[in-house]
């Protein structure tokens, strides 16, 4: 598609790409499946992390619905839109019940609210939303992923989309044949009746972004001293 003004405006990353008169167009969660890897790692504390055999088992288990819990995917700062590497996550709503399942599925959640956010800034077709990488190889992540954005979500049928990628960009310049595959392996379709509560849930995120981006924008002495005082009053 043509590219002007109104996306090199929209916070995207913008710029000339491999191939003679064009430009890439494209946006990144630095924390997406990092998210996940982190929780498997830190809880429960001591011991290996959990396999993703019991990630699938625990997602699929968990009531519809949002998970009751917030969280800030930034683990590692912002890309799209802002690209703030001072901007850290966070996980709300936390209680004396609350279990790791129901923090995984927090997590998924907010990795798929940023998700949504960002096809707000750049509107895609109507239709499904082409998926790839690991976390496709789980039917529960997909479908929460469908439920939280409100999009089928339509998952390709390689395992190596990038690698692929580069090789059809070498055919082109070479001018060889390249079949480009347009089967998919699983198409997931988002529960409706859930629309509205994910709506909410995204608009309470957008404030939850807002606020963390408030507090990464203050004087890193005014976070230390914060910081100091937290751990005086703990």
């Amino acid at each position: 598609r043509p590219l002007g003004r109104a996306e090199y405006e929209s916070g995207l990353s913008y710029g000339p790409f491999i191939e003679a008169d064009t430009f890439y167009w494209m946006a990144n969660i630095p924390s997406s499946g990092m998210a996940v890897e982190w929780l498997r790692r830190v809880v429960p504390p001591g011991t290996p992390p959990v396999d993703y055999d019991t990630v699938d088992r625990l997602l699929a288990g968990q009531p519809a619905g949002p998970s009751g819990l917030l969280f800030g995917p930034f683990l590692s700062g912002m890309g799209t839109p802002s690209y703030n590497e001072r901007l850290r996550g966070c996980l709300l709503g936390l209680d004396e019940n609350t279990g790791f399942a129901q923090m995984l599925k927090a997590v998924v959640e907010g990795v798929a609210l940023q998700g949504r956010s960002i096809l707000t800034l750049a509107p895609a077709a109507d239709g499904p939303l082409l998926v790839a990488g690991g976390a496709a190889n789980s039917a529960p992540w997909m479908q929460l992923k469908a439920d939280v954005m409100q999009r089928p979500l339509r998952v390709s049928e390689l395992r190596e989309g990038a690698l692929y990628g580069a090789a059809g960009l070498l055919a082109r310049q070479l001018g060889a044949p390249f079949a480009r595959p347009q089967g998919c392996s699983a198409l997931y379709t988002p529960n409706t009746t859930l629309a509205p509560a994910y709506a909410a849930l995204h608009h309470r995120y957008q404030g939850l972004v807002d606020w963390l981006s408030a507090e990464a924008a203050q004087p890193r002495e005014h976070q230390g001293k914060q910081q100091e005082e937290q751990q005086q009053n703990g």
